[in-house]
């Protein structure tokens, strides 16, 4: 693949979520190639997101692929439900779903008054 012309079929929004459209095209008989899934520290956005790029010749194949998968809701069966974000119960502060302790004031999401961790 790497001298024939290429198309961006997709921008993820993580290396892993490219990785699994990668994995539908091929099963589907696209072959695919991800860019951009090694930002090596930079902050993830548009330059240095993840890219799903396919033969010129396959992309109206992949469009269809791309279509179901999207439609199936890019996630498996098998995969962990995501969790919302929370409001830190004794300061306010705004954390993200996967802390379970506020970065700011170091109070356990579930609000219990147990302080710092050591």
């Amino acid at each position: 693949m790497p001298s024939e012309p290429l198309v961006l079929l997709f921008r993820a929004d993580n290396p892993l979520q490219a990785h699994d459209l990668r994995i539908s095209l091929e099963t589907e008989g696209v072959p695919a190639q991800v860019s951009g899934d090694a930002a090596g520290g930079l902050p993830i956005g548009a330059p240095t997101a993840a890219r799903v790029w396919v033969r010129k010749e396959d992309e109206p194949q992949a469009r269809e692929v791309l279509a179901a998968w999207e439609a199936a809701g890019r996630q498996r069966e098998d995969d962990p439900p995501v969790r919302p974000g929370w409001k830190c119960p004794a300061c306010g502060e705004e954390a993200d779903a996967g802390f379970e302790v506020c970065w700011n004031c170091e109070r356990p999401r579930d609000g219990s008054p147990e302080g710092p961790l050591p």
